[in-house]
């Protein structure tokens, strides 16, 4: 009878061991970024850790720095493994300091975009990537800009390619969701519509991404092509035995206050005008 209740008791152990690795279970992957111009190509890899609200990308091609928040995305700190420096920001306020950004230099470039369309134009079976099914969509983005300074017009056609292949047996993490509502609350209207237009139509997470714009000068008729690819690789469940100590910590920081971000959007703004 003792040794019944004794691998009864091993048996509670261990399914609270794997009920407690379930709730802990995260998820590990890298993600790697090839930006393709006509005279040079350049590669970036992140490394991600996500376990429940917790998250932390490291910039592998960096000088040790990386993102962390513990609160789903709501905030986040930007810093630096040799702490050279750290910075707290809030998610809503860093999309809206970029909106804020653009605005201005809608208004100082005399700008007007004009005739957004966003289309799906093709939707197939992705294929297997990294272990789990895909579907495969091809998003059309189309808008024109003009910009008028001193006597100098110009007008632009833009049209942006994107090659989505997703999948629906894997949920967003917390953080990315949040970004990704957020990058469609800016501020800055036409980045919102063209933002939300294109997010209706992603179904699950991205595991591969293929973006083409094509910036052609109308008056010119010459034309700019930037290929964009990004692709999720090693992508594994984690538990809270795979996460090294003190990984999610936050570093202390001063908070970046909307004020503050917006001054530092401004000394851009000028700064690249000039």
């Amino acid at each position: 009878m003792a040794k019944f209740l004794m691998k009864q008791k091993w048996h509670l152990a261990a399914m609270l061991a794997m009920a407690a690795q379930t709730a802990l279970a995260g998820l590990g992957y890298t993600v790697t970024t090839t930006v393709e111009r006509a005279d040079e190509t350049e590669k970036f890899s992140e490394k991600v850790l996500t376990q429940g609200k917790q998250a932390r990308i490291d910039f592998l091609d960096a000088d040790g720095s990386y993102l962390v928040t513990n609160d789903g995305g709501k905030t986040f700190v930007l810093a630096n493994r040799s702490e050279a420096y750290c910075s707290s920001w809030t998610t809503t306020g860093f999309f809206q300091a970029a909106g804020n950004f653009l605005k201005k230099a809608e208004g100082l470039a005399n700008a007007e975009l004009h005739d957004l369309s966003v289309k799906k134009v093709l939707e197939e079976p992705g294929g297997v990537i990294e272990g789990f099914d895909t579907t495969h969509i091809r998003v059309v983005s189309k808008y024109g800009a003009k910009a008028r300074i001193l006597f100098l017009t110009m007008e632009y056609a833009i049209e942006e390619v994107d090659d989505l292949w997703m999948t629906s047996d894997l949920e967003l993490p917390f953080f990315e969701q949040l970004w990704l509502e957020s990058n469609a609350n800016t501020g800055f209207t036409y980045m919102d519509e063209l933002s939300e237009q294109r997010l209706a139509f992603e179904t699950g997470p991205v595991l591969k991404m293929e973006n083409v714009v094509t910036l052609r000068n109308v008056k010119k008729n010459e034309s700019e092509v930037k290929k964009e690819t990004t692709v999720v690789s090693n992508l594994r469940e984690i538990t809270a035995g795979d996460v090294p100590p003190g990984h999610f910590d936050l570093p202390r920081c001063e908070p970046v206050s909307r004020k503050m971000m917006e001054k530092e959007a401004t000394r851009m703004l000028k700064k690249h005008v000039r």
